[in-house]
């Protein structure tokens, strides 16, 4: 015959259990993974440890970001942020004799992406005229003549933030040209990076 002590004692714990999961929803209420927000602007929350917060009781990722932005680990302030999706092209030439319109580099663009700006270093600085430098979108300027690169005499770097074309869409193919190049520079290296935000 089964001990009733112990009987007892199952019951009692079953009981407290069961009352303690009951309190627990009426602070919390149901916990519901939801995949999307009800209205727009509900959080603004732009970064959590865990990237989740509660929303009405719901559990949801971090929906303060910005369009296009995406949750990304800082190791230096251990939270998920909210930040943009950005990445870089490279162009460089390295001692050649530089002539204007010369093409230096392409790359075509494998998803559409937003241009924000463009820096261009030269290793030794122009003596003379400075050294401008654009790029073309399919042959058409993303930078118009004022707002281009350039790199004055006695300098060695230049950045524009101002393009004029600020899209590119998929398969569009973007090239850097020297439009103008001061002739004691030739031979000297030079480098740009054009930064972009991934759409």
């Amino acid at each position: 015959m089964k001990n009733p002590t112990y009987i007892v004692m199952f019951i009692t714990i079953a009981i407290l259990l069961i009352i303690t999961f009951i309190l627990v929803l009426s602070k919390v209420g149901t916990v519901t993974l939801i995949a999307s927000p009800s209205v727009d602007g509900d959080s603004t929350t732009i970064n959590s440890p865990s990237g989740l917060e509660f929303i009405d009781h719901k559990l949801t990722l971090v929906r303060g970001c910005s369009t296009n932005q995406i949750l990304k680990w800082n190791e230096s302030t251990d939270l998920w942020e909210c930040v943009g999706r950005n990445h870089e092209y490279y162009f460089y030439t390295i001692g050649d004799v530089w002539i204007p319109n010369d093409e230096v580099a392409s790359f075509t663009l494998n998803q559409p992406v937003t241009y924000t700006d463009l820096v261009c270093n030269t290793y030794v600085a122009p003596t003379g005229s400075a050294i401008t430098v654009n790029l073309q979108e399919n042959g058409t300027d993303i930078f118009s003549d004022a707002n281009r690169v350039s790199i004055a005499a006695g300098t060695k770097t230049d950045r524009s933030d101002s393009p004029t074309d600020t899209t590119g869409i998929l398969n569009d193919v973007i090239t850097l040209i020297i439009d103008e190049v001061d002739s004691g520079n030739t031979g000297s290296t030079l480098t740009c990076q054009l930064s972009v935000v991934l759409n």
